[in-house]
């Protein structure tokens, strides 16, 4: 199908390939988005701090990266600012050190600000407790990442995560493992937006379920 705008003439855009209405954003291909984003990560030091480690393919009017922190894996609130190098091709790497990580939550994000302040957001990383020790399994949603399982294990473990509608049948199932020390394992949920019964089995019968809202 596609898509023409209502009125033609300077400034209608007609596109092919859409089937609905849906936000887009023009841009030229010789021009690329302020930061491109290669990968963030969260895990913990030999101490018990929080280290957190990102990369990025190239920068173009970058102005900082807010580093965003959350006890619930919704609501952040920014700790820290580390400024962005601005303008580059070329693969540049950052690292930021949570001294006092009692005194935050348990989740992180980086919040990337363009010169003009406009801005994107990584995928969310959740940091256990004390993630030097082994501990249970934990799941939890947002919009970025999917369903995002974390865990701190001494050996390989195998985990089974399952999906029910409201009404309780099977809609989704997903297998994987984990290897040792502190894994955090996402998984696109592929389902419309609205509530639904995940569990995680693992181990000799272990299993944990939550209710989650899906909104995509």
């Amino acid at each position: 199908g596609s898509a023409v705008a209502v009125v033609a003439g300077v400034g209608a855009v007609t596109a092919s390939g859409l089937t609905q209405f849906c936000p887009y954003v023009l841009s030229s291909v010789a021009v690329p988005l302020p930061i491109e984003l290669v990968d963030f990560s969260a895990g913990c030091s030999p101490d018990d701090k929080v280290i957190l480690n990102w990369s990025t393919a190239s920068e173009k009017n970058g102005a900082y990266f807010a580093v965003m922190n959350s006890n619930d894996g919704y609501h952040f609130t920014k700790i820290a600012t580390i400024n962005a190098t601005g303008n580059s091709s070329s693969l540049h790497k950052y690292s930021y050190t949570v001294d006092h990580r009692s005194e935050y939550g348990n989740y992180y994000s980086l919040k990337m600000v363009d010169i003009d302040l406009s801005s994107s957001n990584s995928k969310t990383e959740f940091v256990g407790t004390d993630c030097n020790k082994e501990q249970a399994p934990d799941l939890f949603y947002n919009q970025q990442s999917g369903i995002v399982v974390t865990a701190t294990t001494k050996e390989v473990r195998a985990y089974i995560l399952n999906i029910f509608d409201a009404a309780g049948r099977l809609i989704r199932k997903n297998d994987f493992t984990m290897g040792s020390g502190y894994n955090n394992h996402a998984v696109e949920p592929q389902v419309a937006n609205g509530v639904y019964l995940v569990t995680l089995s693992y181990g000799d019968d272990k299993k944990i379920s939550k209710k989650i809202v899906i909104v995509n």
